[in-house]
């Protein structure tokens, strides 16, 4: 599709302006002119950041997960109903 090849061509015209700017003004890249004076004032600190959350919140995710699980099959028992698993539409967990 001729539009498709249009965007992707403005968008790496994008891309190479905003780093040639960001060259300009003494930064290595538009990531690290975007964040600094920001709290993580670098990509690198940016991406440990993201890391850091990221796991922290699989773990706990697992946990709510396992929590809503052992509800779900508590009431799956009170009401003699087999255990199928935890669903996304299991709302009332």
């Amino acid at each position: 599709d001729r539009r498709c090849l249009a965007n992707e061509l403005q968008l790496e015209r994008l891309v190479h302006v905003r780093h040639a700017k960001a060259q300009k003004l003494g930064y290595d890249s538009h990531a690290a002119l975007m964040l600094a004076g920001k709290m993580a004032q670098t990509p690198r600190a940016a991406e440990t950041f993201l890391m850091d959350i990221s796991q922290k919140l699989t773990d706990r995710l697992a946990q709510d997960l396992a929590t809503l699980s052992e509800l779900k099959q508590e009431d799956c028992q009170e009401r003699a109903l087999p255990y199928d698993g935890l669903f996304s539409w299991d709302t009332a967990f």
